[in-house]
């Protein structure tokens, strides 16, 4: 998995400093691991329709400094082609550090399957967001994610 080390946590602030680091292959975000794998960033480039409010297109391609090693902790992911949207009700691993329960974080990397909803079914439980953002989840909210 990826982290992205800087001393700011803001989307936007990201974008516009210099001496990024990535980590891969990270379990916990507070302990050295033999897995990790550490680049400078070389550049970055956000995606030319990116938007704030809303949040739309809101990710970045990175170009590292070095090659990093493929294994069972870092490996590629596959993305949708330009202008094509995810299957809905297909199965899409997802994984990240964030907000696991009532607010708290974990230090731990948290990875599960969900199921990719179809969008009008996304509009409809997040009213006012722009028709570019991908809802999953399970059918009883036991795990969900979206962006």
């Amino acid at each position: 998995m990826n982290q992205i080390q800087d001393s700011s946590s803001s989307r936007s602030s990201a974008k516009f400093r210099e001496n990024l680091t990535v980590t891969l292959g990270a379990h916990n975000i507070h302990k050295q691991e033999d897995c990790q794998q550490t680049f400078v960033v070389q550049s970055y480039h956000p995606h030319p329709d990116d938007k704030e409010c809303p949040r739309a297109n809101d990710i970045l391609l990175l170009k590292l400094k070095g090659k990093a090693s493929l294994n069972k902790y870092v490996n590629v992911i596959r993305l949708p082609k330009a202008n094509r949207d995810v299957t809905p009700r297909s199965q899409c691993s997802v994984a990240g550090w964030g907000h696991i329960d009532h607010g708290k974080t974990t230090d731990k990397l948290f990875e599960t399957d969900v199921t990719i909803w179809p969008a009008k079914e996304c509009r409809s439980l997040n009213p006012g967001k722009t028709n570019h953002i991908i809802c999953a989840g399970s059918k009883h909210w036991v795990k969900d994610c979206s962006q």
